[in-house]
């Protein structure tokens, strides 16, 4: 009979053991939950918070720093000499004034690849002087996009993707633009780019 008691004995200090868990376990979650709110509210701080002001201007062409010898520098290192040649910001000294935007609609190009199928989306987004009339400039971007098509459809994948095929392109689209709308042309942007 001596072992009876012994058992319930067992059992009751069994029970206050697993109670007494119950504040540690609390603390715990309310502490996790606290961390998550935490970071939370501090990644919303960090994405809504203005960027910082630079704190020198820009150098200005002509100056010790960023001057003539430094845009030319920085032409021949983009190899970009579209840039170069037809930007005005070089012969006025200053930036140039926006202009008018015509966005393309999206050309899909199968890449030439033999052992599988790639393909590239590209859009384009021209820019020209505020003056250029929008008719001339619609019935020309047939030929914009025939140079893009035949272009890329010219690459394998490896030469379209990343930075390098995406300059490459830009560069080789900048020249087609100004050679065929001549001086009202300003620039080519690449809106959007995917080799897969």
């Amino acid at each position: 009979m001596a072992e009876k008691p012994d058992k319930p004995a067992k059992e009751e200090s069994a029970a206050p053991a697993k109670g007494s868990n119950l504040p540690i376990v609390a603390a715990v979650v309310f502490m996790g939950l606290l961390n998550v709110g935490a970071i939370g509210g501090l990644g919303y701080l960090m994405m809504t918070k203005a960027p910082p002001a630079p704190a020198t201007p820009p150098a200005t062409p002509g100056h010790a720093e960023g001057g003539e010898g430094a845009d030319a520098a920085h032409d021949d290192a983009d190899g970009d000499a579209a840039h170069a040649a037809g930007d005005e910001k070089g012969k006025a000294g200053g930036p140039r004034a926006p202009g008018v935007l015509h966005q393309m609609p999206n050309i899909v190009v199968r890449l030439k690849d033999v052992e599988r199928d790639h393909h590239a989306r590209i859009s384009l987004a021209l820019e020209f002087k505020e003056t250029t009339e929008k008719a001339a400039v619609e019935a020309s971007l047939p030929r914009v996009r025939e140079a893009c098509i035949t272009y890329a459809s010219d690459r394998r994948y490896d030469e379209m993707r990343g930075s390098r095929g995406l300059l490459d392109l830009k560069k080789f689209l900048n020249s087609k633009a100004r050679e065929i709308f001549g001086a009202d042309f300003q620039e080519l942007y690449v809106t959007e780019f995917v080799a897969q």
